[in-house]
């Protein structure tokens, strides 16, 4: 047994090479803003009735696009067209179709001014009301933002989980991480697959724990973020680099007394990956031999190698590692 004795030193200074390096990349987080990728917000999405425009515009509007592809200045031939050819009768929709092709081409002041023009002549307009709270969130102006918000709530806009997914977002904006949670937790509880606001408070409470030092504090939110881990990996099996994630966090939080459970599933990861690429997989063959490690597991250490070797999978680190085993 003793050829199997461990330089230990050598693993980690090897484990910190993947690990230590990718948790540094990870200290100034930056918390995901998802919003323009949302089917749920699309401006296609909130088109005005059908019966208030022409036809063709209705259609050419619906592939964003395509109307950048036939006009270099994004709608502003279309948004001639659209003045000349309405029907007076259908101001507000007329002007709220303007509105929505400045948002798409990215001319946030010149959409909210059309969006208020509207509002003036139909101040009941629900998606119109919710637009104005997204555009005003693009231009960071978030009082008016949570104002329309708080409208559009009180008008009954659905989906219903997506006002408080944009609150939690203007919340971070504004460095308001408790009330952030908060939103974002409604938005998952209001709709628990909603993966955007799973995403975005996993990634705060990454960011709270690296500021909490209580150890209690730390804990409770070490355990939620492992749980929206959890979850967005029951909802994306095969995502790699969640695993990954997931896995690097399961041996930070672990400790072979206080919380085995977390270095077992840790090692179930690492099994999924290692088993499917016939331990050729070498994040999580490095993953495992970290967690092992810490386990004090000398025997198990040694099999996995001896394992990736067979399989001729072998790396440089991992040469290195099976050479301090024979020591």
């Amino acid at each position: 047994m003793a050829r199997y004795i461990l330089s230990f030193n050598i693993i980690i200074v090897l484990f910190n090479v993947f690990y230590v390096n990718e948790v540094k990349s990870e200290e100034s987080i930056n918390v995901p803003i998802i919003l323009d990728q949302l089917s749920e917000i699309q401006v296609s999405n909130f088109l005005p009735d059908k019966k208030s425009i022409p036809t063709s515009l209705y259609l050419v509007f619906g592939d964003i696009n395509k109307l950048k592809q036939e006009d270099p200045n994004c709608g502003k031939k279309l948004l001639l067209d659209l003045d000349r050819t309405h029907d007076r009768a259908f101001n507000d929709e007329i002007t709220y179709l303007g509105g929505l092709i400045q948002e798409s081409c990215g001319r946030y002041e010149e959409s909210n001014k059309l969006y208020r023009n509207s509002l003036q002549l139909h101040n009941g307009n629900t998606k119109l009301i919710f637009r104005l709270a997204v555009v005003s969130y693009k231009l960071e102006k978030f009082e008016d933002a949570v104002n329309y918000l708080n409208e559009a709530k009180w008008r009954g806009y659905t989906p219903a989980h997506i006002g408080p997914y944009l609150r939690g977002l203007i919340f971070l904006k504004q460095n308001k991480a408790e009330d952030a949670s908060n939103s974002l937790t409604l938005s998952k509880k209001l709709n628990p697959n909603f993966v955007p606001a799973i995403k975005t408070l996993r990634a705060l409470k990454h960011y709270q724990i690296s500021k909490i030092i209580d150890p209690s504090k730390r804990e409770k939110l070490e355990l939620e973020y492992l749980n929206l881990g959890a979850e967005l990996l029951a909802k994306d099996p095969d995502n790699r680099q969640l695993a990954i994630d997931q896995t690097r966090f399961l041996f930070t939080a672990g400790d072979s007394l206080k919380s085995p459970s977390k270095l077992a599933e840790a090692i179930s990861i690492c099994d999924k990956y290692i088993t499917k690429s016939n331990y050729k997989d070498e994040t999580f063959v490095i993953l495992k031999v970290g967690i092992l490690k810490k386990q004090s597991k000398t025997v198990e250490l040694a099999n996995l190698i001896s394992k990736v070797e067979e399989a001729k999978a072998l790396t440089p680190q991992l040469r290195a590692i099976k050479d301090s085993l024979e020591q």
